[in-house]
């Protein structure tokens, strides 16, 4: 059983990505039906199949082959190349890490913004008890 990226997750992604209204179709395959990756996939509520050539191509835009089999990839190429784009383990490969440094980049972008904040209130809280210190200096001395 191939995995994707060494998670056991389906062996094959088809999606429909052509806009931000696009529907998207996650499915597993693999000949062997008890598959720790078949398991998963049903337990994720993923469709599942065994043999490549029922997959439902209709609607679909892309196959994303995640196996990084390249028998796997020329049969993807044969059976619905004409019908749908392929894309093979390593471009999805590189599309993974990129969305996830976009994440990474993004959570330190939402973490930067928090310690503004923060920065902010203490600034205030700075000036305020400055303001605090005076009027005691002032009720001490009198």
């Amino acid at each position: 059983m191939s995995r994707l990226f060494s998670n056991p997750l389906p062996l094959l992604s088809m999606s429909s990505t052509a806009s931000a209204t696009a529907t998207v179709m996650t499915i597993s395959y693999d000949k062997n039906v008890d598959a720790p990756g078949v398991a998963k996939a049903k337990e994720l509520g993923i469709r599942c199949f065994t043999d490549i050539g029922v997959i439902p191509s209709a609607d679909v835009d892309i196959i994303i082959e995640v196996t990084g089999s390249k028998s796997m990839a020329e049969i993807l190429r044969n059976t619905y190349g004409n019908e749908c784009r392929i894309m093979d383990s390593e471009t999805a490969r590189l599309l993974t890490i990129l969305v996830e440094k976009a994440e990474e980049m993004n959570s330190v972008v939402k973490q930067k913004e928090r310690l503004s904040k923060l920065s902010v209130h203490q600034v205030e809280a700075s000036g305020k008890m400055e303001k605090a210190m005076e009027e005691l200096r002032k009720i001490i001395s009198g």
